[in-house]
């Protein structure tokens, strides 16, 4: 009996419907906890470090001294201190174009909403009011 050749790909219905399904992963260990229970397990292990004086806090002058140190690296490199001063001057003129544009905008918009009144005051003044007093008069 002459049997056909059929081309059977990953994708194809036979294959899947043949090989049998994965078994479904399962949690284990601190994943199949719950997040309450991991909060109040890495609580105590936090006060129990501090308590065997095993655990470090930043003071605010160790943290000063930090970012000198760091930053006098970073500064040792002419081109990376030139590409962010570049950076920061474009970010500002752009900020400053924008702001001009709305400024703009809000000129214009200004203008259309509430024409210009013609101003109607009192016209020039009369002659007698310009003229010097006299004396005696």
């Amino acid at each position: 009996m002459p049997t056909e050749n059929v081309e059977m790909t990953e994708t194809s219905p036979a294959v899947s419907a043949a090989l049998p399904a994965p078994p479904p992963k399962r949690t284990r260990g601190f994943a199949s906890m719950d997040q309450s229970h991991l909060r109040q397990i890495s609580s105590l292990g936090g006060r129990t470090a501090h308590a065997r004086g095993h655990a470090h806090k930043f003071s605010s002058a160790e943290a000063s001294a930090g970012g000198r140190k760091g930053g006098r690296a970073v500064s040792q490199d002419p081109a990376h201190m030139s590409a962010i001063g570049r950076r920061g001057g474009l970010a500002r003129r752009r900020e400053q174009i924008a702001a001009a544009a709305e400024r703009a905008a809000d000129d214009a918009a200004s203008a259309v909403a509430e024409p210009a009144e013609p101003d109607l005051g009192a016209g020039p003044e009369p002659a007698a009011a310009l003229a010097p007093s006299e004396p005696g008069a």
